[in-house]
C-alpha cells in the first residue's frame, strides 16, 4: 500500500484502477499516514495556517426532493419546516458583516416558495448592501438560465455536491426522477457559466465500494471544481437509511469568540454533572429515539464523556447542539435553554 501512496504523491493522473487502489490505503496506518502528511504540506503550501471562515445561513428546510439520506426530505413529516424572509437574511448578513464574515452562503432546500424573482431579489440585495463580500449559493439543482440570471444578480460561488458519480449508485440513493447526468450537467453550466464551483460526495453511503469512490475522484479531476467538500454519510432517523451503518465519523467543533478571536475551550463553556447526563439521556430519547450505544452507558460513563475532548458544542439556529463522540459514533441534543449550562458569556 505504501508504494501506491508515494506513486500517487510524485503523479496524481491515476487510472480508476489505480483509484481504487489508493482508497483502499485508508486500511493501512503506514500509507494513511504517508498521504495524511502529503496533503497538510500541500495545505500549508497555499494556505498556511489560516483558518478561513464562512457566514452560513440556512434560510430554507422545506425541499421537493426525497432523497433517501436527507432529513429535509419531502417525505419527512416530523421535520420541523420555516422559511427566513428576505429581512431576516439581510439582518444576518449585517449581524455576521459586523464579527468580520466577509463571505455568505445561502444555503437551503429546493423550495418552490422561493420563487426566482425572490431568489434574484435577495442576492442583489446582498450584493447592493455587502459589496466586499463573495455570495456562495447552494440551491440544488435548477436550469442554467436560472444559474445564469443569479449570477448576474451578484453571486460568485455554488455548491453542488454530486454526492457519487457512480449513476447506479446514484439511483439508489435518490427518487426516479433526479439523475447523476443531471446533477453532473449542472455543474458544468456553472462553471461554464463563470461560478466558483465546488462539489463533493459522501464517504460511507448505502451501498459505495472502493470502485464507486474511484469513479467520484475521476470525475473531480474531469470537472477541476474550485471547491471539493467531502463527508461521511450519516444516517438520520426520518429516513429510509435510518437503519444503515455510518460512514466514518467524528464530529468536531470548534467555538470561536467572534470579538477577540480566541479559540474556546469547549470543556470549559459547559457544567455538567451527573444530573446534566441524566436529563441529556431523557432529551436523547426524546429528540433521536433510543440510541443502541447510549442505552448501555452508565450515567457516569456519559459524564466522563461530556468532561473529555470527545465533547461537541456549537450553535445551531434552534439553540445549542451538545453532545459526544463514542467509539461507534457520535450523539447530540439540541437544548433551546442552553444558557443554564453555560460557564462564559
Amino acid at each position: 500500500m505504501r508504494a501506491i501512496a508515494e506513486r500517487f504523491i510524485k503523479n496524481t493522473d491515476f487510472t480508476e484502477d489505480e483509484f481504487r487502489m489508493l482508497v483502499a490505503c485508508a486500511e493501512d496506518p503506514e500509507a494513511a499516514e504517508l498521504l495524511t502528511q502529503e496533503a497538510v504540506r500541500i495545505r500549508k503550501k497555499h494556505y498556511g495556517d489560516k483558518v478561513y471562515i464562512r457566514g452560513l445561513i440556512e434560510f430554507t428546510n422545506y425541499c421537493r426532493n426525497d432523497c433517501g439520506y436527507c432529513g429535509i426530505r419531502r417525505g419527512n413529516r416530523n421535520a420541523q419546516r420555516y422559511r427566513l424572509t428576505k429581512e431576516q437574511i439581510l439582518e444576518c448578513c449585517q449581524i455576521g458583516y459586523e464579527l468580520g464574515f466577509r463571505t455568505f452562503v445561502l444555503q437551503g432546500g429546493e423550495d418552490a416558495w422561493f420563487t426566482q424573482e425572490r431568489l434574484e431579489e435577495i442576492v442583489h440585495a446582498i450584493r447592493a448592501n455587502y459589496g466586499d463580500c463573495a455570495i456562495t449559493l447552494s440551491l440544488g439543482e435548477r436550469s442554467r438560465e436560472s444559474y445564469r440570471r443569479l449570477f448576474e444578480a451578484g453571486a460568485d460561488r455554488y455548491l453542488l455536491r454530486h454526492e457519487t458519480a457512480d449513476e447506479t449508485h446514484y439511483a439508489s440513493l435518490h427518487p426516479p426522477e433526479l439523475s447523476a447526468a443531471h446533477r453532473k450537467q449542472c455543474l458544468w453550466d456553472l462553471k461554464e457559466i463563470g461560478y466558483q464551483t465546488g462539489t463533493g460526495f459522501m464517504v460511507g453511503s448505502p451501498g459505495q465500494t472502493a470502485a464507486h469512490l474511484a469513479r467520484d475522484m475521476m470525475f473531480i479531476r474531469e470537472l477541476e471544481p474550485h471547491m471539493v467538500g467531502i463527508g461521511p454519510f450519516v444516517p438520520h432517523h426520518d429516513t429510509p437509511f435510518a437503519g444503515e451503518m455510518g460512514g466514518s465519523v467524528e464530529l468536531v467543533s470548534i467555538n470561536v469568540d467572534m470579538k477577540n478571536g480566541v479559540v474556546l475551550d469547549n470543556e470549559d463553556m459547559l457544567t455538567i454533572d451527573d444530573e446534566f447526563s441524566v436529563d441529556f439521556r431523557t432529551r436523547s430519547d426524546e429528540q433521536n429515539g433510543e440510541v443502541d450505544s447510549l442505552a448501555y452507558m452508565t450515567d457516569q460513563q456519559i459524564t466522563d464523556y461530556f468532561n473529555s475532548d470527545n465533547l461537541i458544542v456549537y450553535y445551531t439556529p434552534k439553540g445549542m447542539e451538545i453532545g459526544f463522540n463514542f467509539e461507534d459514533g457520535w450523539v447530540t441534543v439540541t437544548y433551546e435553554d442552553y444558557e443554564q449550562f453555560l460557564k462564559v458569556f
